[in-house]
């Protein structure tokens, strides 16, 4: 009985290191991961604060477009009454 836990004791304490070692690098790279996923809710919040910017851009764009219409309409019929 020695003998096989003279052979299987070194083994295990083989397999005990190398345990130890894959969870500290899992450890690593869940705080590697939890960094990136702070960075992605920072990104996530300038889109869409841009994409708000965006939004509103295009509206304001919409409006001048319609404002210029309605001055070319208005010069158009102050100019035919000369």
């Amino acid at each position: 009985m020695s003998e096989i836990k003279d052979m299987v004791m070194p083994m295990l304490k083989s397999i005990q290191t190398e345990q130890r070692a894959m969870r500290a690098r899992v450890d690593g790279i869940a705080e590697n991961v939890a960094e990136i996923k702070d960075d992605l809710d920072v990104i996530k919040g300038y889109t869409t604060f841009h994409m708000g910017l965006t939004t509103q851009n295009q509206s304001d764009i919409a409006d001048l477009r319609k404002d210029m219409a309605d001055l070319k309409k208005r010069i158009a019929a102050l100019e035919g009454r000369g």
